[in-house]
């Protein structure tokens, strides 16, 4: 019944042939690579994870399809999973440089495969993090490859971290136009610290907030943002906060 009402929104949204066409080619495995229209390359799918779920975030329910600055050339994807976001902005924003930040092995070669076709596409497999420090992986929340989160562990832990400075340093950036954070939690630490350095440097922000698995991320985000930005529009779309700085201090 859910896939027959999907398919349904499939063919509402993409046409009736090219709808059925796409909910056919989303039920094969265990990769199935999924064409739609105005993408311009096939996209890859891990049948039994939780990949067509975030494909349904971007392309289906357009949870991302919010008012973006009118010039976009500066992206930051943390918490890029497979990279459908990054593959959206690259549709939308052709000539925008995009940094996907994703700590989990496995997410990064699916990642990689679907970024590969473009452009000014960098992926950096790191957790994002408030400081430069060593993060242990887990699905500590038992949510699977789109729920995996980091916690700071400098003795076992295998996953580098990088802060937004050390980003923005790499990619020799004076500011970043979009700010997508889906961290599973880290977004508590990224704000708690450090922020006062980089957070007046970012035009907008599409943050999901995740109080739910860890209280005080929605706390310290607000705070950072009240501390940092003088004057902002805040909106929500689907699971997303987002929150545009209306400050003309980045011209």
């Amino acid at each position: 019944m859910l896939w027959l009402r999907l398919m349904v929104k499939y063919m509402r949204s993409f046409g009736p042939w090219a709808g059925l066409r796409i909910a056919l080619a989303t039920r094969k495995g265990p990769l199935s690579q999924v064409e739609l229209p105005g993408i311009r390359h096939p996209m890859v799918l891990r049948k039994g994870t939780s990949d067509l779920r975030v494909f349904h975030q971007v392309f289906l329910f357009g949870e991302y399809e919010v008012p973006y600055p009118r010039e976009v050339r500066h992206v930051v994807d943390a918490g890029a999973n497979i990279g459908m976001f990054a593959v959206r902005m690259k549709q939308r924003f052709p000539h925008a440089k995009v940094v996907c930040i994703e700590p989990d092995p496995e997410n990064l070669s699916v990642l990689r495969a679907n970024v590969a076709p473009y452009a000014d596409v960098a992926v950096e497999p790191v957790g994002l993090w408030c400081r430069e420090v060593k993060l242990k992986l887990s699905d500590k929340y038992g949510m699977g490859k789109w729920g995996m989160t980091v916690e700071e562990d400098p003795v076992n832990g295998t996953i580098p971290a990088s802060s937004i400075p050390a980003i923005m340093a790499r990619q020799g950036w004076s500011h970043i136009d979009v700010l997508k954070i889906d961290i599973e939690t880290s977004e508590r630490a990224v704000f708690s610290e450090g922020y006062q350095e980089w957070l007046p440097k970012v035009r907008m922000i599409v943050v999901e907030l995740h109080d739910s698995m860890l209280p005080g991320c929605a706390q310290a985000f607000f705070s950072a943002i009240g501390a940092c930005w003088p004057s902002y529009k805040y909106s929500v779309s689907g699971e997303n906060t987002i929150v545009r700085n209306l400050s003309d201090q980045l011209g």
